[in-house]
Parts: C-alpha cells; structure tokens; sequence
C-alpha cells in the first residue's frame, strides 16, 4: 500500500516548514504535526513568493524500500523600478531665445505602475537653481513636466533639465538629462512717430522719428532707415534715390529717435514722386521687424529774392551810354531761396524811352556770375541770357536752371542804357519783372 503526503506552504517573506512524524507512516499510531508557517503581505501582492513542497513516500521509512520524492516549485513576481525613456528641453517659440519660457518633457516606462512621480532639477551651467516634484505622471506617455519661466534666462547660458521617475517604491538608478543654448532675442519691432503717413513738406532733408526700440536682452541698439521711391503714374523709375541709413543710438532721446537725413531727396511729388519709409532696430546680432510703412511727398519751392533791387545810372547825355559791369552803379542782384532748379523770365513793364519803343539795342541786359557762385546757371543753355540782349516786353528767358544750393544760387542782372537820339530831356524809368518757374532736374 502506498502511502502518499502533500504538505504545502505559501508565504511573503519567510517560510518555516515543519512536519514531525511519529512512528512509521503505516502504523495505526502514525500523526502529523501540520506546517507552521509565518510572513506577511497578500497573494495579490506584487512582493508576493510562492513555495510548493511535495513529500511522496512509499513503504517504512526504515524499510530498504523506502524512496522519497521532493519536488520544489517556485514562482515569483518582483517590482520594478521606472525607466526613463525620453527627455526633450524646448521652447515655447522653439527658438530657444531669451523671449520664450522653457519646456521640459519627459516619457518613462513601467510594467507594474500606471502613474508615476517625477523629480525635475533646472541647471544653469553648472549650478543648480530650481527643484520640483510632481505626482500622477501617466506611464508611457510624453509628458509635460516643468516650465522654466523666460525671465530666468539670458542669451547665452547653458540650461539643463534633469529627471528622474519613481513609482512610490522604487526610484530610477540616475538622472536623464536634455539641454539647450539660450539664442539672442532680436530686438522689438519699432513704432513710428513722426511724420504721419501721407505728410507733404518742400523740406528736401526731412526729419523723422520714432519710439526708442526695446530688447530683451538689454542689447545697444542701432536703427536703419529705409527710404524708397514710388511713383504715381506718368512717372517713371525712381530707384537710384532708395537710401538704407543707418542711425546710431546717440540720436535718441526721452524715449524717441530723431533723426534728418544727411542727403537732399531728388524727387518732388510735383512730378508724381513720393517716398516711403520705415525703421527697424540692430542689436549688433539679429535685425528686428521692420516697423509699419508711411509715405512723405516732398513738393518743389519756387522762391526769388531781388536782393539788389534798383539801379540808378544817374544824369546820361545823348551820344553817352553807360552800363553796370563795372559794377558803377552795381547790377540786380538775385538769389533762388527755394529748394529747386528754376527758369527765370524777364519782362518790362513799361518803356524806358519815349521816343524808341522795347526791345531795342538801347535797353538791353545780360547775366553774370556773382563772383563766389559761378556755378549758379547752366552757362551752355540758349536760355541762359550771357550776352548783350534787348530787354523784352514781355516774358523772354533770361536764366535757365537757376540752382537753389546755399554755395550756388546767386547771379547778377547787367543792364545796358543808351539814350536814343532825339530822346528828350527828363528822368527815366523802368519796371523789371523777374518771373521764376520750377525747372525739373531730371525730366
């Protein structure tokens, strides 16, 4: 007869297995003692170990044919630290500049937790400047962990996210990092003062102004002026008057940039010409936005001054004739105080002698240089009276392209006098009417 014995044990932690045999398995006074055992935890425990004993004896224990068998089964389930499979610092611009806040992601497995717990260290350089801890992490999935406010950074440092994962039992074994460069931010775009968009002005070197630019970097900002020509239709191409200035930062002031363009701008608007300008900012680095787009028309001036505006030959005999080249008695004087090229006509109001109608040889008039500004007319036109001429009754073309330029705009009027023959005694006079016309400098 055999005799079969199953004793089993299932404990946590420790395991004491006792059995006390007495007298032999077949004897009517055979007892057991059962297994004593002793530990802790529940079957469903992730700690839980499971130990399988089997006894199985045949015959006396004593007798020659007694065999035993022992067979161990042993399974078990152990937890798991997480494992931190990715970390991403970016940020909220992906520009990596001064002007974003820091985002800091991170993704860890772990077989036995749904949630996990993440402890995140902020690293500028090499110093440690924020700590943090977070709960109710979803296992498995890229997670947003930490926002590293911009304000906290500058151009050019180092900054270092560190994680590690923890289920509540066990931690990970390191840290897992990601880092980044802080970039220069460019600067803020500008806003535009003044003028307004649409001005007209006849000032040929206008000024203009804008709201002092802002960095976050705190960078030395310079500005660039950009200045184009258009042109209404009828006009034609205006591009060789296009300007990029730059402008240092010594121009601002009390918050604003003003600044009056160096050069004079060819174009008026009376020939359909208009011009547009905007501004952006340098920081030495990175060029902002430039700043919205206004228009300014710049219309001509036609301004004549007769700053020696009478002359007097005195008493002249007949067969006597006199003029002002030798400056007894000194000629007209004129000066172009506009701000562009003009034509000047001349005209007699009315008649120098009684006896001889104008124009005649015995009224005449020239132009000359003032000695200084002999570049104020183009000597080579045929409008450009330079000799002896009978001075007209009505309109006739005495100077052609009178400058305007402060060093350049002045000539002289010589006039020639001689009494006609039979002319009687008395004073004599004449009006002169000087009559100036925009001259455009590059129809």
């Amino acid at each position: 007869m055999n005799n079969r014995f199953l004793l089993g044990a299932f404990i946590l932690s420790t395991i004491l297995l006792f059995a006390q045999l007495s007298q032999s398995i077949g004897s009517s006074s055979y007892n057991t003692t059962g297994a004593v055992t002793a530990g802790g935890g529940n079957a469903s425990s992730t700690n839980y170990i499971s130990l399988v004993y089997v006894l199985e004896s045949g015959g006396n224990a004593t007798s020659s044919s007694f065999e035993t068998t022992v067979g161990q089964f042993h399974s078990s389930s152990q937890n798991t630290a997480p494992d931190t499979q990715q970390v991403v610092l970016n940020t909220t611009g992906n520009t990596n500049r001064t002007s974003d806040d820091l985002d800091c992601w991170a993704r860890a497995t772990d077989p036995e937790d749904s949630t996990l717990e993440a402890y995140v260290d902020w690293w500028n350089g090499t110093t440690l400047k924020f700590s943090y801890y977070y709960t109710g992490i979803s296992e498995g999935v890229l997670t947003k962990l930490s926002t590293l406010a911009y304000g906290n950074t500058s151009k050019g440092e180092v900054w270092n996210c560190s994680v590690f994962f923890s289920d509540g039992t066990k931690n990970e074994s390191d840290w897992n990092n990601a880092s980044l460069t802080i970039l220069n931010t460019p600067p803020d775009q500008i806003v535009l003062s003044a003028p307004e968009s649409g001005n007209t002005t006849t000032n040929r070197t206008p000024a203009f102004s804008w709201v002092e630019g802002t960095d976050d970097d705190s960078d030395s900002l310079t500005y660039y002026l950009n200045l184009t020509c258009g042109y209404l239709g009828g006009g034609t191409d205006c591009s060789d008057d296009n300007h990029l200035t730059l402008v240092q930062n010594g121009n601002c002031s009390a918050g604003f940039c003003n600044f009056t363009i160096p050069y004079e701008l060819k174009y008026f608007g009376d020939d359909n010409y208009y011009y547009n300008w905007s501004v952006r900012a340098y920081d030495q680095e990175d060029y902002g936005t430039w700043s919205s787009t206004r228009n300014i028309t710049i219309n001509t001036n036609v301004a004549i001054t007769l700053y020696n505006d009478t002359v007097q030959f005195g008493a002249i005999l007949l067969g006597q004739s006199n003029d002002t080249t030798d400056d007894s008695p000194e000629p007209f004087r004129i000066r172009n105080d506009g701000n562009c090229f003009v034509d000047v006509n001349l005209s007699s109001s009315d008649l120098m002698w009684d006896t001889h109608p104008e124009p005649s040889s015995y009224y005449m008039y020239k132009v000359d240089n003032v000695t200084g500004e002999e570049n104020s007319l183009n000597w080579s036109s045929p409008n450009t009276t330079s000799s002896w001429s009978p001075v007209p009754d009505v309109n006739g073309s005495a100077m052609s392209f009178f400058n305007y330029s402060d060093a350049t705009d002045e000539a002289e009027i010589d006039l020639y006098i001689e009494p006609p023959s039979g002319e009687p005694a008395g004073v004599k006079t004449s009006t002169l009417l000087f009559t100036a016309g925009y001259h455009s400098e590059y129809q």
